[in-house]
């Protein structure tokens, strides 16, 4: 329950966030298969972004399982990195999109 304590907490603090998040749900991924699909491309994305440079190149072990077999088109998903510096920069369009 730590992230519904942290969910609560930016919602009590932040007036934007208050009127962007709606509501938050957890389920069972065992029988939310689509819940089990987010958390695995997540979890995976976080991890090559860590390799830095190195990501998604033949020696990750998730290459296989999420880019095409085809390589003109290479991964089957869109994916950014945005640090703190972008999301600062960024901060009132992506504030924008939200309300």
């Amino acid at each position: 329950m730590r992230f519904y304590k942290a969910y609560r907490a930016i919602k009590s603090r932040h007036i934007e966030a208050r009127e962007a998040l709606c509501s938050i749900t957890f389920a069972d991924d065992r029988f939310v298969g689509a819940l089990q699909a987010a958390d695995l491309l997540a979890c995976v994305t976080v991890k090559e972004h860590r390799r830095g440079e190195d990501a998604w190149d033949a020696d990750s072990p998730f290459r296989g399982l999420l880019q095409a077999a085809d390589p003109v088109y290479g991964l089957l998903y869109d994916q950014e990195y945005w640090d703190t510096d972008l999301l600062t920069s960024n901060k009132a369009d992506i504030l924008k999109m939200a309300l």
